[in-house]
């Protein structure tokens, strides 16, 4: 754990992630350009907005910023820097009063790909999860919809989706269902660390023509080198997400351990125009 002042930390050329521990009033009045807000007391609740585990994160919030990152150390997920300072004494050219900041970051193989979606499309997120896909989207400026079967992480797609001044349709269901998704309806679909083997055709009817999938879900070698998964129904084998897609445009494929605890298959593939 490390202090640093807000001088020091406006002048790097790296800025570490800023987290404001500040309640949410405090933050909307003024605030730090390009930084987060979660206050102190819902961290425990709202750990899936935080950065990856490993990375680093900047602590500020007055007097309460010395605690909050006391306790965040504790947790040993990420490197904590931090600066007790009162943000209302800083210079006017390092306030503001924007919507919160991301900390957290989307699936990293959309990061790299998103662009390849047809500007300003209608994106579909299978098995949403907590709406880090789907906002990061929203940002982007897709009409984004997504699904999931757990009420708790529609609940926090949708609260993700406000506090960053973006709207997603979330809807609750089970894409087991015959049918799920409207045939020809999506400029993009998106699916990260879900495998249903029975949806995989539907996703391909469901894209328009020239339409875009980024897909990334579990090998095999996760359930032998990690172990979890490990139900050989949610892992795929060697090229069996390419296969799948054969009939698209491959425009990009891997698999691998882009990470050292997920071993993936990773696709992006285009359906043709005609």
């Amino acid at each position: 754990m490390l202090y640093l002042s807000i001088a020091k930390w406006a002048e790097s050329t790296h800025r570490v992630p800023c987290l404001d521990v500040r309640n949410e009033l405090d933050f909307r009045m003024c605030h730090l350009i390009g930084a987060g807000n979660i206050p102190f007391a819902e961290i425990e609740d709202r750990v899936h907005e935080m950065p990856r585990k490993g990375g680093e994160l900047y602590v500020v919030g007055g007097a309460m910023a010395g605690r909050a990152a006391e306790e965040l150390h504790k947790r040993g997920r990420w490197y904590i820097v931090w600066s007790d300072e009162e943000l209302t004494g800083q210079p006017d050219t390092l306030l503001g009063n924007s919507p919160p900041a991301p900390l957290w970051s989307p699936n990293l193989w959309l990061k790299e790909n998103w662009q390849l979606i047809p500007e300003g499309g209608r994106v579909f997120d299978v098995a949403m999860g907590s709406g880090r896909s789907a906002v990061f989207l929203a940002l982007k400026g897709y009409r984004v919809s997504g699904e999931d079967i757990l009420p708790d992480a529609l609940e926090f797609a949708d609260k993700l989706a406000r506090r960053h001044g973006v709207v997603v349709d979330t809807r609750a269901g089970d894409l087991r269902r015959p049918n799920p998704l409207e045939a020809g309806s999506w400029d993009g679909i998106t699916v990260f660390n879900y495998l249903d083997r029975k949806l995989l055709p539907h996703l391909k009817e469901a894209l328009a023509p020239g339409g875009v999938i980024i897909y990334e879900t579990f090998t095999e070698a996760q359930g032998r080198l990690v172990g979890r998964p490990s139900n050989p129904q949610w892992l795929l084998k060697p090229m069996e997400l390419m296969k799948a897609f054969a009939d698209l445009e491959i425009i990009a494929y891997r698999e691998g351990s882009p990470e050292n605890d997920r071993h993936v298959a990773s696709l992006v593939a285009r359906k043709p125009t005609s």
